[in-house]
């Protein structure tokens, strides 16, 4: 409801606002370390790996590895601004 009535207000719910075929969308599915009663307390608990994520109709992530984009060489890129920083 939130996400529709925000697209309605912006006027693009045509467009996004709700998951429907020829609209866009993004989808992340995270993965709890341990089974949980309360989705949105998975979320935010230690442990919670991102599982997939559909963005804008292409997959991006599945089972946790980034499908687009070179995740070791983003990573040494950190590794090494992390050494020039600190």
């Amino acid at each position: 409801m939130a996400t529709l009535g925000g697209a309605q207000a912006l006027g693009l719910d045509g467009e996004v606002g709700s998951l429907a075929p020829g609209k866009r969308a993004d989808l992340v599915a995270l993965r709890p370390a341990k089974p949980v009663r309360d989705p949105a307390a998975a979320a935010m608990a230690a442990g919670t790996s991102v599982d997939v994520v559909v963005a804008s109709g292409e997959v991006v992530v599945s089972g946790g590895r980034a499908l687009v984009a070179d995740a070791d060489g983003i990573d040494a890129r950190a590794r090494e601004a992390r050494e020039r920083l600190w």
